[in-house]
C-alpha cells in the first residue's frame, strides 16, 4: 500500500494542506517550532488514537485528517480485512481514510464508519511511528526481544503462544479466587448458620402471624366478654324483631305498606347473619392449642434471627437461608474444582511449555543472521570497531514471551567486555534504534520517522540518509529531519512555515522543487543566501538522483 497524499484541515496550527507523498522517501523539514511533528499526532489519530478538543484549530468547531491510500497487488491480505468490513476500494484501488475531530468524532473508510479498534488491526503492521523519543523502549527487556522475534517469529506462533499464556493466567486467577475462598472456617460458620435455620423453619409472613395471635391470647379474657355481649344482643335483637317482620308482613295484606314489610324482612335476614358470621368469628378465636410461652419464645427466636442476618422480614430470612446453602454447595465443591483446575493448568502449561521451545529454536536460529544485519548497519553508521551481539538466555519460568529473555549487548571499541546499551551516549542510541528500524525485512508498510537521526551528523547522517533511501524501495517511508543529507535524497520535499498574526499562530505545509529547494537545504546548512551552501546544496541534490 502507498498512501499517496495526506489531508489537514483545521489541525492544531494547520488550516489547511494537501500535501502529496512520494512512492518512496518524503521528507519534512522546516525551523524547530515549526510545526513539523504534527504529523506524528495525524498519523496517531489516522491509526485510530484517542482525539481530544486541543487537536481543534481556530479554524472552526471540527478539524480533519484524511489520507488517501492506493492499495497494490501486493495487498492481498489487505484486500480481505477490508472485506470483513464490507469496505470496497475505489475503481482507481484507493481508498480514503478520513478522521473528523472536536464537537464530531468520525472515523471512516470510503464514507462507511469504522470502530478504532478495527483500524488499529488494519494498519498495526502497516503504518508505523518511529522517533526519538523511542530510545526510552530499547532499554527494556521486551522491546529487546521483540525485536528478534519480529525476525524470528510467525504471527500465528506468536498468538499461539499468547493465546496459551493468557489461558495459563486466566487458570491461576481462578485458582487464586477458589483458594481464597476455601475457607473452613467460613464453612463451619455457614453450616452452623444453616442449621439454626433449619431447626427454626422460618415461614413468609409468620411475623405477622405470631403478632396476631399473641395479640388474642393475651386478649382473650376480655375477647370472650365482648363476643358473649355481642351475641346476646343479637339473639335479643332477632327475637324481639321477629314478631315485628310478621306482624308488617300480614298488615302488608290488608293495606299498602310500600317497602316496609321488605324493608323489615331484609333487616330480619342481615340481623340473623350478623348472627352466623360472629359465631364463625367466635371459632376461629378459639385457641388452636398453642401456648403463650411457645408463642413468644419463637416471636423472639424469629426476631434474634431476623437481626442477626440483618433482614427486615422472614420472607427475606428465607432467602438468605437459600443464599447461605448455596454459598456451602460452592465452597464444598472448591477443593473438587482446584483439583480440576490443576490438573487443567498442567496441561494448559505444558501446551505452552512446548510452544515456548518451539519459540526458543526458532530464536535461537534467528541470532546470528540478525546480529550480522544490526552490526553491518551501526558500522555504515560510523561505529567502526562496533561489536554487537544480541544475549539470549533462558528465563526462571514462563512469562508472557515465553522461556526466553534477551539483552543487548555491545562494546563500541571493539576490544574488552560487552555490556549493556545503557551507557551508549544519545548518537550512538539513535543510531541503534534507526539500525534496528531499518533492519526489517517487512516491506510494503508506511514507516514515519520523527527526527529519528537526531544526535548524529556530518558522514554519519549520510550513510543513515542513504540507508533510509534504500529501505524506501520497500516501503514508503515520511521522514522528518533537521539533515540536508536526508532531505537531499528524499522523492519529495515539504517544508513546514509558521506565521503568526494579530489573530492567530498558523503554520503552512507546502511541497518545494528546483531553486527553493536548494534554498530549504541551505537553510538547514546554516544560511540559505550563502553562496556555499547553495553549491552544497546543489551538489546533494545531483548526488543523490
Amino acid at each position: 500500500m502507498k498512501i499517496r497524499s495526506i489531508l489537514l484541515r483545521n489541525f492544531l496550527i494547520i488550516q489547511k494542506a494537501d500535501l502529496p507523498l512520494d512512492d518512496g522517501l518524503t521528507a519534512v523539514t522546516g525551523e524547530t517550532g515549526s510545526g513539523k511533528s504534527l504529523f506524528v499526532e495525524a498519523v496517531k489519530l489516522l491509526l485510530g488514537g484517542k482525539a481530544h478538543k486541543g487537536l481543534t484549530g481556530p479554524w472552526g468547531k471540527t478539524g480533519e485528517i484524511a489520507a488517501i491510500i492506493e492499495l497494490e497487488p501486493c495487498d492481498r491480505s489487505l484486500h480481505e480485512d477490508l472485506d470483513t468490513l464490507g469496505i470496497e476500494p475505489e475503481e482507481d484501488r484507493t481508498i480514503t481514510l478520513r478522521r473528523v475531530i472536536g464537537e464530531k468524532n468520525i472515523l471512516s473508510l470510503n464514507g462507511s464508519p469504522v470502530a478504532a479498534q478495527d483500524l488499529q488491526r488494519l494498519f498495526a503492521d502497516r503504518m508505523e511511528i518511529s522517533s526519538q523519543f523511542e530510545n526510552r523502549e530499547l532499554f527494556k527487556p521486551e522491546y529487546q526481544l521483540s525485536v528478534l522475534d519480529a525476525t524470528a517469529l510467525s504471527d500465528e506462533l506468536k498468538e499461539t503462544y499468547a493465546a496459551r499464556w493468557r489461558d495459563l493466567r486466566a487458570i491461576d486467577e481462578e485458582l487464586e479466587d477458589l483458594r481464597r475462598q476455601d475457607d473452613p472456617t467460613r464453612r463451619d460458620y455457614l453450616e452452623f448458620q444453616i442449621r439454626e435455620m433449619d431447626e427454626f423453619r422460618p415461614q413468609a409472613g409468620e411475623e405477622d402471624r405470631l403478632k396476631q395471635k399473641m395479640l388474642l391470647l393475651e386478649n382473650r379474657k376480655k375477647i370472650e366478654e365482648l363476643l358473649a355481649k355481642s351475641d346476646e344482643g343479637l339473639h335479643a335483637t332477632v327475637a324481639a324483631f321477629s314478631p315485628t317482620e310478621r306482624a308488617l308482613t300480614d298488615l302488608s295484606r290488608i293495606a299498602d305498606l310500600g317497602d316496609l314489610p321488605s324493608r323489615a324482612s331484609s333487616a330480619l335476614i342481615e340481623c340473623r347473619d350478623l348472627q352466623r358470621t360472629l359465631a364463625a368469628f367466635s371459632a376461629h378465636m378459639e385457641p388452636d392449642g398453642d401456648d403463650e410461652s411457645d408463642l413468644r419464645e419463637r416471636h423472639d427466636r424469629l426476631n434474634r434471627l431476623l437481626m442477626k442476618h440483618g433482614v427486615k422480614d422472614a420472607a427475606a430470612l428465607i432467602e438468605r437461608h437459600n443464599a447461605m446453602k448455596r454459598e456451602l454447595a460452592e465452597l464444598s465443591r472448591a477443593p473438587e474444582r482446584i483439583e480440576e483446575l490443576i490438573r487443567r493448568r498442567r496441561k494448559v502449561r505444558d501446551e505452552a511449555e512446548k510452544t515456548a521451545l518451539k519459540m526458543r529454536k526458532l530464536r535461537q536460529k534467528a541470532v546470528a543472521p540478525l546480529e550480522k544485519r544490526l552490526t553491518d548497519h551501526l558500522l555504515r553508521f560510523g561505529m567502526d570497531r562496533v561489536v554487537f551481539k544480541l544475549d539470549l538466555a533462558p528465563s526462571d519460568d514462563l512469562c508472557p514471551a515465553g522461556l526466553d529473555t534477551l539483552r543487548f549487548l555491545i562494546n563500541t571499541i571493539g576490544s574488552g567486555d560487552l555490556y549493556g546499551i545503557k551507557n551508549l551516549s544519545g548518537g550512538e542510541l539513535s543510531r541503534l534504534l534507526l539500525a534496528l528500524k531499518l533492519v526489517d525485512n517487512d516491506a510494503g508498510r508506511f514507516i514515519l520517522f520523527d527526527e529519528i537521526d537526531a544526535n548524529i551528523g556530518g558522514e554519519v547522517a549520510a550513510r543513515a540518509a542513504e540507508e533510509l533511501k534504500k529501505n524506501s524501495r520497500s516501503n514508503q517511508i515520511l521522514v522528518v529531519t533537521h539533515f540536508p543529507q536526508t532531505a537531499a535524497r528524499a522523492g519529495a520535499h515539504l517544508v513546514v512555515e509558521k506565521s503568526t498574526s494579530a489573530t492567530a499562530m498558523e503554520s503552512s505545509i507546502r511541497p518545494v522543487e528546483g531553486d527553493e529547494r536548494v534554498r530549504e537545504l541551505a537553510r538547514m546548512m546554516g544560511d540559505s543566501s550563502s553562496k556555499e551552501n547553495l553549491t552544497a546544496a546543489r551538489k546533494l541534490l545531483r548526488a543523490a538522483l
